[in-house]
């Protein structure tokens, strides 16, 4: 697998150059401009292509991908090189470059991409290497027309699912793994993450579509429909194929659709790059400095948190702290006698939280999402509070509803988790671009008028 994603980066970065090759020769009628400018302006588009090969995750694709998000996602890249471009361009403002052949550069770009993606996804899917670690997956209901889509996923393995048994109402038949009503501890017992039914077979009512939805979100395992209808009838964001099968989410969000994952990466992407390049890049050298200046120990701090999905991940946050290699995990408090004077600064301004950019670009967190929390506050306050895993369903953010709204500082009771939670979970299910904005705009105001819970 790793051979296949070095050739994805080796074909993106050989495309750029032919596709900058070409507008060369469209525009000037040779495939070599002379002089310093457009030799720079290549060197530029190089960087910018292995940049963004990572930032708009080029290396996660996997055979799963279908042909319309591949569309979208080589937009995506196109459009992080040309930020890079933009920022060259009016950095190097007194060299004179011609906006048709740097149209036509981005034009023959994304045709090239887009179909050397098609090729990659078909040799991935060829060779069946979709993904690393393939997920439990389960079916309920087993009659032919399920069998025949697990038939599909066994021939198929680049779909990433690993069918492990069928569910069924009496728990009797070949494969069958047990009873419908036992499917909590099913999962639990095989570490199941993903569960199709088949509704022509299992007849689902009210109360059975609810608890199936509640124990899907505190288990954090996707429940998915068998549709035998055509998915070209069926809305882009409540769909997806697997192999020749057309699947229905049993209950949606926002964010399964493409243009609304799109538009909230590349408004991350957007605003990190021009808060990294324009502001966090001189800002850590100051803040750098009073740190090492009023106290031993690194710059900057890491912390393991669970993201999307529980995937864990090391928060980036600025050291605000005296440095203690040896201590464990207590909570910070009011008045808290380990936090430093710059610490102190760094916190109530929510400083200290800005080297998260970095998390956003890596694809780890997003602006706006539910907060990370600490390991231990996880593991005691998920067995407590109902549907606590389902915030993990979601990027985690540099900032959130839950923090604009009071929840943010130190954990006192459950009543004060609880409100994050259901501040969260109302976060993923209304998403829209409106509301990121109204959040990021409260996180500004309650900086600059300070906010009593930042301690």
């Amino acid at each position: 697998m790793k051979s296949y994603k070095i050739y994805h980066l080796l074909s993106d970065i050989f495309f750029i150059n032919i596709a900058f090759a070409l507008a060369n020769f469209i525009i000037f009628q040779t495939l070599w401009v002379d002089g310093w400018a457009y030799p720079s302006l290549l060197f530029v588009v190089n960087i910018a292509a292995i940049i963004s090969h990572f930032l708009a995750m080029q290396n996660q694709i996997n055979a799963s991908y279908s042909y319309r998000f591949l569309f979208y996602n080589t937009l995506e890249y196109i459009f992080v090189i040309a930020f890079f471009v933009l920022i060259y361009w009016f950095v190097i403002h007194s060299l004179k470059y011609s906006r048709l052949h740097i149209s036509s550069f981005f034009i023959i770009s994304f045709i090239l991409l887009f179909y050397s993606k098609i090729y990659y996804i078909g040799l991935l899917r060829k060779y069946n290497l979709g993904h690393i670690g393939f997920e439990n997956t389960i079916v309920i209901g087993s009659n032919i027309y399920a069998k025949k889509f697990v038939n599909n996923l066994i021939k198929n393995k680049w779909t990433g699912f690993n069918f492990i048994g069928f569910l069924s109402e009496d728990g009797k038949g070949n494969q069958v793994l047990g009873k419908l009503e036992d499917i909590e501890s099913i999962c639990k017992k095989l570490q199941v993450k993903n569960v199709f039914i088949n509704l022509p077979d299992i007849k689902l009512l009210d109360d059975q579509y609810i608890k199936l939805r509640d124990f899907s979100e505190r288990n954090l395992i996707k429940v998915m429909v068998l549709s035998q209808i055509h998915h070209q009838h069926l809305k882009s964001s409540y769909h997806m194929l697997v192999g020749d099968y057309p699947i229905v989410y049993l209950y949606s969000m926002p964010l399964d659709g493409l243009k609304n994952k799109l538009i909230k990466r590349m408004f991350d992407i957007i605003f990190s790059l021009l808060f990294c390049v324009f502001v966090l890049s001189w800002l850590t050298i100051i803040i750098a400095i009073l740190i090492k200046l009023e106290s031993k120990g690194p710059v900057f701090y890491f912390q393991r948190r669970q993201g999307k999905d529980n995937k864990m991940f090391s928060c980036f946050k600025f050291r605000t702290m005296y440095y203690n290699p040896t201590a464990t995990f207590s909570q910070t408090v009011k008045n808290d006698s380990r936090i430093t004077k710059v610490g102190a600064i760094l916190r109530k301004t929510n400083i200290d939280e800005m080297p998260q950019f970095l998390n956003v670009l890596l694809g780890d967190m997003s602006i706006v999402g539910p907060r990370p929390h600490v390991l231990e506050h996880n593991i005691e306050f998920a067995e407590v509070i109902d549907k606590f895993y389902a915030r993990h369903m979601f990027k985690p953010g540099v900032t959130g509803l839950a923090q604009v709204k009071g929840f943010r500082g130190e954990i006192t009771s459950h009543y004060k988790m609880a409100g994050r939670v259901k501040l969260d979970r109302y976060y993923i299910y209304n998403w829209s671009f409106w509301f990121d904005m109204k959040i990021v705009w409260l996180t500004i105001k309650n900086t600059i008028l300070g906010d009593p819970n930042a301690y």
